[in-house]
């Protein structure tokens, strides 16, 4: 279980750490093998190689391919890419 917690801009304090499940389409959970940690956002690699990213968006580090901040995990589409352009873990 990954558990990660947000600063409250309001209260100027941390939250409880609150659980973040990664389900994928049809509400199943995934297992995360890897976890990538920002200074404000999260990126997790699943066992069926999906990617999942939230936290502060505003620089686009979510890559979710907008700016909008990401209060939970959000599948990243690779549909995008070229076949010139790869992933590189």
């Amino acid at each position: 279980k990954l558990y990660t917690w947000q600063y409250d801009m309001v209260n100027h304090q941390m939250t409880i750490p609150k659980q973040y499940p990664i389900m994928d389409y049809n509400g199943e959970h995934q297992l995360i093998t890897q976890i990538s940690i920002g200074y404000d956002h999260f990126i997790v690699l699943t066992t069926k190689g999906e990617i999942y990213s939230w936290g502060k968006n505003e620089l686009g580090q979510c890559g979710t391919g907008d700016r909008i901040n990401q209060n939970y995990p959000k599948k990243i589409n690779f549909s995008g890419l070229s076949k010139d352009e790869s992933i590189i873990q």
